[in-house]
């Protein structure tokens, strides 16, 4: 139960700033990778609802959260990308 209510809790604070996020730079859709992206019901199903509450939503639908489709190495893949791409000088 104590596990539960952290997990819920940092999820809470997730949402918090999601919602920041969304409400400061209007995306079309917010990517989670990294390993929290493999908790999947366990993560999007709670941020769903929360988000629900906190994301304002003047006339508009809410924004699409989503995992990565590289999953936990979606990170590592871009920084190889970036390092093996010719700098600009």
């Amino acid at each position: 139960a104590f596990a539960a209510s952290v997990w819920l809790q940092s999820v809470k604070y997730l949402a918090a700033a999601i919602t920041s996020l969304i409400n400061i730079v209007d995306p079309q859709v917010v990517v989670i990778g990294g390993g929290i992206a493999k908790a999947d019901d366990a993560l999007f199903g709670p941020l769903a609802s929360m988000m629900d509450v906190m994301e304002w939503r003047p006339g508009t639908a809410p924004v699409p959260i989503v995992a990565a489709q590289l999953g936990e190495y979606g990170g590592a893949y871009g920084a190889a990308r970036f390092g093996a791409s010719p700098k600009l000088a």
